[in-house]
């Protein structure tokens, strides 16, 4: 044998199993009909869900418009009609697919993310929303407090000492003055919760000191003077401040953005 012939034919056993390799390397890449079959179900997936996604994020942020403006006295409401109606917005399904197909299908891949992308400008809404319950609570325990009428309450009973006042009246306002520590004044109304606190502690001593007058055979009448009117003033005026710091991020929210 030559040495020409005998360098071709270690040259032939080399690359024999080298090209064997390379072959066996492809097949192994190659997907096979059935998973190319499985990546094709989850695009078909994919595509019908953003097209019910679009459609359902569209119905979705109407309705939260409807429900934040029909709910402005109410924010905890609102707060739990706005959470409850997420779950109207569908994920996307998984039926009809693989676990390879949906693996291996960008399409599926992106849509799966794209429902959190939708519902991402309604977060801050949410937000906005939890820190606004705590401050209406605070109004709606203010206005309680205002609201209660000591000759209301005593309409129907018969006043000859002064039981009725430390029976009646004066736990009423305790119970006020406890209702407004539980929902303390939002930073930025810490005056205004002290004096709807002084106003109940003042009516509370004004009922005490009236029944003692009472039991003495000495007339006695609550007079409040404007306070409350200057207190009810006051609670509207940061009740229309939140509600328009609200309605606001809700019309950020709800309009689009121009890329």
């Amino acid at each position: 044998m030559t040495r020409s012939v005998r360098r071709r034919a270690r040259f032939a056993l080399i690359a024999t199993p080298v090209l064997g390799l390379v072959a066996s390397l492809v097949a192994v890449s190659l997907p096979s009909p059935q998973e190319r079959a499985e990546v094709r179900a989850a695009d078909r997936v994919a595509v019908r869900y953003e097209q019910d996604l679009d459609a359902a994020a569209s119905r979705f942020g109407e309705r939260v418009v409807t429900i934040v403006r029909a709910n402005t006295d109410d924010f905890e409401r609102a707060l739990k009609l706005v959470q409850e109606r997420t779950r109207s917005v569908p994920r996307i399904p998984e039926r009809g697919t693989t676990d390879y197909g949906r693996e291996h299908s960008d399409r599926f891949q992106e849509a799966r993310s794209r429902r959190d992308l939708a519902l991402r400008p309604y977060l801050r809404l949410v937000r906005t929303l939890r820190a606004a319950v705590p401050i209406q609570e605070f109004i709606e325990a203010g206005t309680r407090a205002i609201r209660i009428n000591p000759t209301k309450l005593l309409s129907d009973v018969v006043v000859v000492d002064g039981s009725p006042l430390r029976d009646i009246v004066v736990p009423r306002y305790r119970k006020a003055r406890q209702d407004l520590k539980k929902h303390p004044a939002p930073p930025g109304s810490e005056v205004l919760g002290r004096d709807l606190d002084r106003y109940v502690k003042d009516a509370i001593t004004s009922a005490q000191e009236g029944a003692d007058d009472i039991d003495a055979g000495l007339p006695f009448f609550f007079d409040f003077g404007r306070r409350p009117q200057d207190l009810q003033r006051r609670l509207v005026s940061l009740q229309a401040t939140l509600a328009s710091q609200v309605l606001q991020v809700l019309d950020e929210t709800s309009t689009p953005t121009s890329e």
